[in-house]
């Protein structure tokens, strides 16, 4: 009901009584359910902040971008101060040295913990002069912070190897987080020494929540890790459906996720070897999106041993090069039901004028998968410095 209904009626319908305020509520706090949008916000792809409602009705309403709170700064009076619509709240960035600093940030978390679904911890280990008191205080707020609706939990920054062993016996006591299904540790970087493997910090994450969770984004060694077998890998994430393997996947790595029962629906992974042939196989019955982030591994793959993907709806490819040769091979042979592809050029400069022509070419694509429906092309402009984007649609191109 709440979908048809227009944003200041929802306002209205809120202060009614005590049970419809629980159902606007309750309604307005989830993420958007659509499966693209959710996985796109996830991985931070073609991020659009304007398609859930909750953050029409604060654009409309002229309220505060509760949606993404960064609490990076030490000023918490603004955000202190009591708010009529709690549920605005999303996400929320939160820099532990804050918590060491002031106790009012604890203040902050207790008032509005409940209402927070995703969660963005920033740990800076690398300059600390007490790097044991700033794992000690990541330990402290997810052991006793009241989270019960939080759904996305990262882990950002830098712990020195003499932390791993303190954070990784002190997960056993974090809170069970019920409602949680996505675990994002890839910018989680360790000071390893030699000898050390990253599976010793990841592992008690695992097997703490990896029964609940449907989303992992991580290192590429924690896949290659010698701690986790394949077994272990299937048995700790049984549920898992979206994956995101960052820099570095080798072959020990790819050897795993070629075998591994998972059945994986969205993709994204950095790699420059063919044998991610061997992955895409083993995942190719439900990929429904997939994230490739090479430099030049189009140009090496054997087709003739890669399964179709009959289920691919979306593909984003970050490449190099400015032919479109073997990328209209991969998508011609591979990808028969492709709706919509992106060519990220983010890493590459183009004029304007080189832009438009470079996606001319592109527009070659749509005679070859009759599905597509949207092209995306982005590159950088050295000139103005910024990233820009030209969109094709088929109905506006055949």
């Amino acid at each position: 009901m709440m979908d048809y209904l227009p944003l200041n009626d929802c306002l209205l319908l809120r202060q009614a009584n005590k049970d419809l305020k629980r159902i606007v509520d309750s309604t307005f706090q989830r993420p958007s359910t659509h499966p693209q949008e959710k996985f796109e916000a996830e991985l931070g792809i073609e991020l659009n902040r304007d398609f859930s409602k909750r953050n029409s009705l604060r654009k409309g309403q002229g309220l505060r971008a509760f949606t993404e709170v960064e609490l990076l700064s030490r000023d918490t009076s603004t955000w202190l101060v009591p708010q009529g619509n709690p549920w605005l709240i999303g996400h929320v960035v939160l820099d532990l040295r804050l918590l060491q600093e002031s106790n009012r940030f604890r203040l902050l978390i207790s008032r509005f913990g409940i209402h927070i679904s995703s969660l963005t911890v920033l740990v800076h280990c690398r300059n600390e002069d007490n790097p044991e008191r700033m794992v000690n205080l990541l330990l402290e707020l997810l052991s006793t912070a009241n989270f019960p609706n939080l759904q996305q939990l990262r882990l950002k920054g830098f712990v020195k190897n003499e932390c791993v062993q303190i954070l990784s016996e002190g997960v056993e006591a974090f809170s069970e987080f019920p409602k949680l299904e996505a675990l994002n540790l890839i910018d989680l970087n360790v000071n390893l020494g030699r000898g050390d493997d990253y599976g010793h910090l990841a592992l008690p994450f695992l097997e703490k929540y990896g029964p609940q969770l449907k989303v992992l984004h991580c290192q590429s060694s924690l896949v290659q890790s010698r701690n986790l077998s394949l077994d272990l890998l299937n048995n700790l994430l049984p549920s898992v459906c979206s994956l995101e393997v960052g820099l570095g996947l080798g072959s020990n790595g790819i050897a795993k996720l070629s075998l591994v029962g998972w059945k994986i629906k969205h993709l994204a992974v950095h790699v420059e070897s063919v044998k991610i042939l061997k992955v895409l196989n083993n995942f190719s019955p439900t990929l429904a999106h997939l994230r490739l982030n090479c430099r030049y591994l189009l140009d090496d793959l054997d087709l003739e041993e890669m399964r179709p993907l009959m289920e691919l709806k979306q593909l984003t490819v970050s490449y190099f090069k400015r032919s479109i040769g073997s990328l209209s091979n991969f998508i011609g042979r591979c990808c028969p039901n492709l709706e919509k592809f992106c060519w990220d050029g983010g890493y590459m400069e183009m004029t304007d004028v080189e832009a438009k022509d470079f996606a001319e070419k592109l527009k070659l694509l749509f005679g070859l998968v009759p599905k597509l429906r949207k092209t995306v092309f982005r590159w950088y402009n050295g000139e103005k410095r910024k990233l820009l984007c030209i969109t094709l649609r088929r109905d506006e191109c055949v």
